[in-house]
């Protein structure tokens, strides 16, 4: 159940004042995929729904670091030792890019 319009923030207000590190925190840590002044709010936390966002917080900070050891980490060591960055060998740092292109894709989504 929403909270009564009482309980929130006019829709008048007007820029800058509605904008507030109160604000710009809520927006950063609501998942809104545009910036308004008010929300429409439960009163209460869903417990349930929190939970599960934090696990999958968790679960994709743990995919992320492994794919960042098993396939990003030993590319670049290999690249470095072999020394084609020193002699500007361009397939070989072309084909480094490429082999790093997909598992940086992953990371990033």
């Amino acid at each position: 159940k929403a909270l009564p319009a009482s309980d929130r923030l006019p829709d008048d207000v007007a820029y800058p004042r509605n904008l507030t590190f109160g604000n710009l925190f809520y927006f950063v840590a609501a998942p809104t995929l545009c910036y308004q002044v008010s929300y429409p709010r439960t009163q209460r936390v869903r417990k349930r729904w929190l939970f599960r966002r934090v696990v999958e917080w968790f679960f994709y900070q743990a995919l992320t670091l492994f794919i960042v050891e098993q396939y990003m980490i030993p590319t670049v060591a290999n690249a470095l030792k072999d020394g084609a960055f020193d002699r500007l060998d361009v397939f070989f740092m072309l084909e480094r890019v490429l082999k790093l292109a997909l598992p940086n894709l992953y990371v990033w989504l």
